[in-house]
């Protein structure tokens, strides 16, 4: 299961720098859904029960993941990883 995790933070950080070389001036578009969303404050929701988190090219799933959505950054924070992207 390390081995997976660690698959998709690299994916992430693959994509994030990809997109950082390509950057225009668009913000790439993000996305959330789950079973269950919790509003923890302005910039924190929970999600509990097929997560998924969007941004630009890349997908995260999760069972349950918490994200921070500051003003130019994604925080995503998982069970085994977190992992940030530039907005």
């Amino acid at each position: 299961m390390h081995s997976k995790t660690s698959f998709i933070l690299v994916g992430f950080v693959l994509c994030s720098l990809i997109s950082s070389a390509n950057a225009e001036t668009e913000k790439p578009s993000f996305e959330m859904k789950a079973d269950r969303m919790t509003s923890i404050s302005k910039t924190i929701t929970q999600l509990e029960g097929n997560a998924i988190i969007r941004l630009g090219g890349t997908e995260i799933r999760a069972d349950k993941a918490k994200i921070d959505v500051g003003t130019n950054k994604v925080t995503v924070y998982t069970d085994t990883f977190v992992a940030t992207a530039k907005k």
